[in-house]
């Protein structure tokens, strides 16, 4: 998630980068931001740089915004990944910060939410072996 300034506020932008897969796309999420707004089925991308990135409401006001997020294998629809993470958005200080985080989903895979630098967040996910 980064946050660029516009004339309305600052707008999040959120992205699912996938570490498993060679192929984009192989993974999708659901995010349900309250007043970030409600965003379905954005895929998974690989690499770094500045693609794949969803644009959210923009915000205004410094506040915390629970979201609720879900992933899943796609087009099979399995490998579910559920959970909220709480994040603090200060729009005058420009800051953006995860306070907390909490998803489940299959033994074998895990979704992490993790800051990037001054003003990004990205949901990632890995694979776990045992």
């Amino acid at each position: 998630m980064s946050i660029t300034q516009g004339k309305d506020g600052f707008t999040l932008n959120i992205r699912l980068m996938d570490n498993i897969n060679d192929e984009e796309g192989k993974f999708k999420m659901s995010f349900s931001g309250g007043r970030l707004g409600i965003v379905e089925d954005i895929k998974s991308v690989k690499g770094l740089g500045e693609q794949g990135y969803t644009p959210l409401t923009p915000v205004t006001e410094a506040t915390l915004y629970e979201c609720n997020v879900s992933v899943a294998r796609y087009p099979e629809n399995d490998l579910r990944i559920t959970g909220k993470i709480g994040i603090r958005i200060d729009p005058m200080m420009e800051t953006v910060r995860i306070v907390n985080s909490e998803f489940k989903g299959p033994g074998n895979i895990e979704l992490v939410a993790q800051k990037v630098g001054k003003d990004k967040i990205d949901f990632v996910v890995y694979s776990i072996s045992r």
